[in-house]
């Protein structure tokens, strides 16, 4: 390179003559992660980086001016929460208020492709030739490039030292926003997102810390031991590196070692994005693709011949422990663990995924995920199976088709909380041993997007599951439905907050498709924290949810803490699995005795959903007692022949040999209808 070159440069670029200022980086070393208490599993090992090659990085963030000579649509989305957002209608009432409306704001709303994209604009129409010449182009910074330049020599936490100062701070005491969500009642408390408020760097870079999170070039990878030159991560991946943390984010996600990450496709009022002008990357160092998780090891794609469990006879197995993890304050895995989800694979697998986290709220809640291989009796320890670095990651499905694919349908949040949220699914044809990459399925963060674990294959072929529709304890669900195998879905009840978009009664909701005594089609729902005179709502739908009834059910309602399971069966039935309360239930309990039982109990119809005249409680502790530990939210309990766990989070399959297996927050139950009935005289 020519050390002609100057230390600034300048560009003026549109019909606005409008500036970006560059500042010339030239190469160093550096130890890049971190060991600090709050630090993530993600920035370590701290390693050595050499930079070689020396780059110019914009002073500022893209501005809403600059940007918008590249995009002119991108105004329309200025001051707004999304882009088709159910609640911009509502900005300028009762505390709504959107984000970066000024020219000399921050541009957010823009996905890693489009500030791609803006550099290619730059390429084409204002790269200096001699520049071009040197072998300059306009790109995003590498990671390790944005991590040398953030700390501009320092190698405190911040780079002015080892606090973020709090006269700096954009709501950044607002870690647990729910906004937007209006059942939540929080206002808006971001101020302006005006770049160069404060002073820079000792590069004489801006907004290093703060104000919008910054899109690099990197695939998000973990870290691996040794000296590296010139690194750009991993090969491929999933997510591109964000970083600089941003408004209404807690100061640790700010500092210079932190590191965040987002689907190429995603916009949010969280990130932006700085241009650097630099060398192709073409020779840059890369680390390979990483390593599979230990549930991608080893699994037979082979179907295997299976015997279907004989129906005459009574069967129970459990409870069997499927929650093996290694908890840690950095991650990945957490002491917070519940809300499972559970397929069974064409193999005969069953794989179960659940949410690990410090709390629900957290930016720290990631999914992990164990399989049972067919033939064992035994859940394998626990592996990494989906994480949105720094986003919280709330609600998940898992449903095999019946024929060759599997689909993990999750949500996402922009950062902490489980209100406002993105859709995505991916696929698997080979047993879950590689998935496709993720495809965004709603892209706006809103409500009615928080996925339950409730997803199966209609009568017709459609692909339905629920979600709950807003963050609160009563704040219903909704269906949604694809009827192209999972390329698009539809939430027919969806409409404007403001409006009272239909629902179903109750969250947590299970969902499940019948046929009247007409021949009609309908879908049929049960929920929790609602009740229609003591009993759980029972809501129905025969217009794919455009509207709903509701009439109470024949089982009582449940609340806090708990989710029920409701699933057809292979034999018609009706099977419903929930809790009975604290005043319990008359039902048959392990003995096989006509009693007064309480907590988690099996039920079955035959008509339905109407009645459900068989009951058993799901125990097999026939003499004395246990104290076990559910774990998540249900903690320990009491575990007799009348009493059962008395909360959890529950999923269930039927496996292809009959078996129901039905997943608590922390243990399998394996049965089949006839144990449920046992004793019962038709």
């Amino acid at each position: 390179m020519s050390d002609k070159l100057p230390k600034n440069l300048e560009i003026t670029v549109g019909e606005k003559n409008l500036k970006i200022s560059f500042k010339k980086i030239v190469g160093g070393s550096f130890l890049m992660g971190s060991t600090a208490k709050c630090a993530d599993y993600d920035e370590a090992p701290v390693h050595k980086v050499n930079i070689t090659k020396p780059f110019f990085l914009a002073q500022t963030q893209i501005t809403n001016d600059i940007f918008e000579e590249f995009c002119a649509e991108h105004k329309n989305v200025r001051g707004k929460l999304g882009y088709n957002n159910m609640f911009n209608s509502m900005l300028g009432t009762e505390g709504f208020k959107g984000y970066s409306s000024e020219d000399n704001e921050a541009a957010v709303f823009v996905s890693f492709n489009e500030a791609v994209a803006f550099c290619d604009w730059l390429n084409e129409n204002y790269l200096d030739e001699e520049l071009k010449s040197e072998g300059y182009l306009f790109r995003l910074p590498t990671e390790a490039e944005w991590e040398y330049s953030c700390r501009a020599g320092s190698t405190t936490e911040y780079s002015m030292g080892k606090e973020f100062p709090k006269s700096q701070y954009n709501n950044q005491n607002h870690e647990n926003a729910f906004y937007p969500d209006p059942s939540r009642k929080q206002k808006n408390l971001s101020e302006p997102l005006t770049v160069a408020k404060y002073p820079p760097n000792k590069f004489g870079l801006y907004d290093m810390h703060g104000n919008v999170e910054e899109w690099t070039l990197d695939w998000f990878g973990l870290y691996e031991e040794g000296e590296q030159t010139d690194p750009i991560g991993r090969e491929d991946g999933i997510f591109k590196v964000t970083r600089g943390g941003s408004h209404s984010t807690s100061p640790e996600y700010l500092r210079s070692a932190a590191r965040s990450a987002a689907l190429p496709e995603d916009r949010s009022f969280m990130i932006g994005f700085r241009v650097a002008l630099g060398y192709k990357t073409d020779d840059f160092s890369t680390l390979p693709v990483e390593a599979p998780q230990p549930y991608q090891l080893n699994v037979s794609q082979e179907r295997p011949e299976i015997k279907h469990i004989d129906d005459s006879k009574s069967f129970f197995k459990g409870p069997k422990d499927f929650v093996f993890t290694n908890p840690s304050k950095n991650g990945p895995f957490y002491w917070h663990n519940h809300q499972p989800a559970v397929c069974e694979c064409p193999n005969g697998d069953l794989l179960a995924a659940w949410f690990t986290g410090e709390w629900e709220n957290s930016r720290k809640l990631n999914y992990a995920v164990s399989r049972k291989r067919y033939g064992s009796d035994e859940w394998e320890k626990a592996s990494l199976f989906f994480d949105t670095p720094d986003r919280n990651n709330t609600g998940c499905a898992l449903f095999y088709d019946g024929e060759n694919t599997l689909y993990h349908i999750l949500g996402q949040s922009y950062a902490a909380c489980y209100g406002a949220l993105i859709m995505i699914v991916r696929t698997s044809e080979d047993n879950g041993v590689t998935w496709s990459k993720p495809k965004i399925i709603e892209p706006e963060y809103q409500l009615r997007h928080q996925v339950i674990a409730s997803a199966f294959k209609a009568s017709n072929g459609d692909y339905v599951f629920t979600c709950d529709a807003s963050s609160e304890s009563t704040g219903g669900s909704a269906l949604w439905i694809s009827k192209d195998k999972g390329q698009t879905w539809v939430d027919n009840g969806a409409a404007d907050y403001k409006d009272g978009p239909a629902k179903i009664r109750g969250i947590h909701a299970s969902a499940v498709d019948l046929v009247d005594e007409n021949g009609k089609t309908y879908y049929m729902a049960l929920a929790r924290n609602e009740d229609i005179d003591g009993k759980m709502p029972q809501s129905i739908s025969y217009d794919e949810g455009k509207t709903w009834t509701y009439q109470p059910a024949d089982v009582p309602t449940i609340g806090d803490c708990k989710r029920l399971a409701m699933k057809k069966l292979e034999s018609g039935a009706l099977f419903l699995a929930a809790f009975t309360g604290k005043k319990g239930m008359k039902m048959y309990n392990a003995n096989g005795r006509m009693t007064r039982c309480y907590g988690l109990y099996a039920a079955l119809s035959y008509d339905n959903g109407k009645t459900f005249p068989y009951k058993r409680l799901i125990s097999d502790q026939h003499h004395g007692f246990k104290i076990l530990n559910g774990k998540g939210n249900t903690g320990k309990f009491l575990y007799s022949a009348s009493f059962a766990e008395h909360s959890g989070y529950l999923t269930a399959v039927q496996s292809a040999d009959g078996v129901i297996h039905l997943l608590s927050s922390a243990f399998e139950y394996q049965f089949n209808e006839t144990w449920i009935k046992e004793g019962f005289k038709d």
